[in-house]
């Protein structure tokens, strides 16, 4: 094999790796305290594949995940994670943000105040290489499989 050939081997392995693992960044917005136990994160997540950006808040109780948003150009859906005493995987509940006035669970204040970070985040580009849609949500709806 010479070394032509080698480089031209070398350059598509390269490639290929690079095109199979993508140039997916996560940058964190938001971080309520520096506890390992007790915070709030939100993070922005630029997925390069499909030029878009997605947003996460997570909040975490006694190390575990209390709840999770999850917000990008076409929703936001809020999920919480309740946890039995026998068993170490969760149950879910999934509630979708509306802009409208239809909402059956109104925003609580970490609820708003992670919505209005999410917002300022998206007005001043923080964290964001690609635009994010910006919606102005009032409340949850409950989601249903179709919305999913």
């Amino acid at each position: 094999m010479t070394a032509k050939q080698s480089y031209f081997h070398l350059t598509l392995i390269s490639l290929t790796l690079l095109f199979l693992v993508g140039c997916n960044t996560t940058r964190t917005i938001y971080k309520s305290s520096n506890s390992k136990k007790d915070y709030v994160t939100i993070n922005a997540v630029t997925l390069s594949h499909c030029g878009c950006t997605e947003i996460y808040a997570e909040s975490f109780k006694d190390g575990k995940r209390e709840f999770q948003i999850f917000y990008n150009d076409n929703l936001a859906r809020k999920t919480i994670f309740k946890y039995s005493k026998d068993s170490k995987t969760p149950t879910t509940t999934s509630l979708l943000a509306t802009s409208n006035d239809n909402f059956t669970t109104p925003f609580d204040n970490i609820d708003s105040k992670i919505f209005s970070l999410i917002d300022s985040a998206i007005v001043n580009k923080q964290g964001i290489i690609y635009p994010v849609r910006r919606s102005l949500y009032k409340g949850y709806i409950i989601a249903t499989l179709l919305q999913q």
